[in-house]
């Protein structure tokens, strides 16, 4: 599926698959209008989201290796030659991996850098963000205490949950799926929330989505990874969503409507690089956005409570896609 790029982009989007990607995926309103194409890692989501689009992909087996000197070395040769061959005025970028060296290469090259933190980060900004920092242009954060943590730091709101894509309904089975859940990708097991499951009742009517975990719930449809047009079906069709307390798994939630339960992933567990996903389940917890629980019996006690985790909706704005395509319109005309 590697499509062939045109020879020069006016604005070239860098991120790493996930929720980085879907949150890049939902800015389309700042640069649909320009000349443009990707650079991600070849996931699924992103063949899905971006099939329409012009994609460089970055093999996978590179960018599941985070903070290593090798996938380093990879990720700047890859870079280059990506770079080379867009030749891009503006890079527009969130998360890691080979975003990084794109932003630092790009700004030897002349490009304009643009990065966007990831929402799901609100006790601190990301490494990523701080390496890139210094050579970019702006640095645009999603919660306003941000803002003078990095240098460059602006607030002028979240990305709009309106921009989420959504699936189609899967076709229903003979036992309709009464709960989801979901670890979301990522190369870190999350074992205490897949043993968590196996106390739920009904197991049968259950989908569950463990990526690297190492255990499977009895009697439940246990897959390690699923189509993401069946991610959104799933979603779309359960009456509760249990996830980790990642950024795309949680905005997927509440773009369509639920309030999930999510387990935020432990970097003392093993589960997790570090511990951005407690902070930001508990600010999500607080504003009743999400249900955190810490155990199985507190997931067994949420799930009993509630036969649907919906919830009516929250307030948001344009104002950062707005600026965002007012910046790009600058720098392409410069």
């Amino acid at each position: 599926m590697k499509r062939s790029a045109p020879d020069r982009v006016d604005v070239l989007l860098a991120c790493s698959e996930g929720g980085h990607l879907l949150e890049l995926a939902c800015l389309d309103r700042a640069w649909h209008d320009f000349s443009h194409a990707w650079v991600s890692p070849d996931s699924e989501d992103v063949r899905w989201l971006l099939r329409d689009e012009q994609v460089y992909f970055i093999p996978a087996s590179i960018s599941s290796r985070p903070r290593s000197v090798w996938s380093l070395i990879r990720n700047v040769v890859l870079a280059w030659r990506a770079l080379s061959r867009l030749r891009p005025r503006v890079i527009l970028a969130t998360g890691s991996s080979v975003v990084v060296p794109i932003a630092w290469l790009g700004r030897l090259r002349r490009s304009r850098v643009v990065y966007v933190e990831c929402g799901g980060r609100v006790d601190g900004v990301s490494l990523s963000c701080r390496l890139i920092a210094p050579i970019a242009d702006v640095v645009y954060v999603q919660w306003p205490e941000q803002a003078d943590a990095v240098r460059g730091g602006r607030y002028v709101g979240r990305i709009p949950l309106s921009h989420v894509p959504h699936g189609h309904h899967i076709p229903e089975s003979p036992a309709r799926t009464s709960i989801f859940v979901t670890v979301g990708g990522g190369s870190y097991p999350f074992d205490r929330l897949i043993d968590a499951v196996q106390m739920l009742p009904d197991p049968e009517t259950i989908v569950v989505q463990r990526g690297v975990s190492c255990v499977c719930p009895e009697d439940t449809e246990c897959v390690d990874f699923l189509p993401f047009e069946r991610v959104l079906g799933h979603i779309e069709e359960a009456p509760i969503v249990v996830s980790h307390a990642g950024i795309g798994s949680v905005l997927l939630a509440l773009a369509h409507g639920k309030r999930p339960i999510v387990m935020a992933r432990r970097q003392a567990l093993g589960e997790n690089v570090d511990d951005h996903q407690v902070a930001f389940a508990l600010k999500l917890d607080e504003a009743g956005l999400v249900q955190v629980v810490e155990d199985a019996d507190e997931l067994a006690r949420a799930v009993s409570e509630r036969t649907s985790h919906s919830f009516e909706g929250i307030e948001e704005n344009e104002r950062l896609p707005d600026e965002l395509h007012e910046r790009l319109s600058r720098a392409c005309a410069a």
